[in-house]
């Protein structure tokens, strides 16, 4: 009955796990879903460089490191940025990753349903 348990556990445990996303997959480009001109590259040696062109063509950006714990992205030294630029000052944005429909999206709002989407 003991063996039965632990088995049991084991399972349950090993289903938790297999929603983990391989960190070499998440290098790459993104593209916001609402507006394509907000890109965010992420690169292996854990750099990322986010741009966001405005309306009137002005290009802002930002670079930093970021680091996978296994469900989430924290991006250090992020800016988010708007028509005017910069919105607030650098700090470190958490971003929760979803697999859906085979793409990987990186969580801005849930609460809008926006999100970076890998290429």
């Amino acid at each position: 009955m003991r063996k039965l348990f632990y088995i049991f556990i084991s399972a349950i445990m090993l289903a938790g796990c297999s929603n983990k996303i391989d960190e070499r997959v998440l290098s790459g480009k993104y593209h916001f879903n609402t507006y394509k001109l907000d890109v965010l590259n992420l690169y292996r040696d854990h750099t990322y460089q986010h741009q966001y062109v405005n309306t009137k063509g002005q290009v802002f950006e930002c670079k930093g490191k970021w680091r996978y714990n296994g469900k989430e992205i924290l991006f250090h030294d992020f800016n988010f940025f708007n028509d005017l630029g910069p919105v607030g000052g650098a700090g470190v944005w958490i971003s929760r990753i979803v697999e859906e429909d085979e793409k990987i999206h990186l969580i801005y709002s849930s609460d809008d349903n926006t999100y970076f989407e890998k290429e």
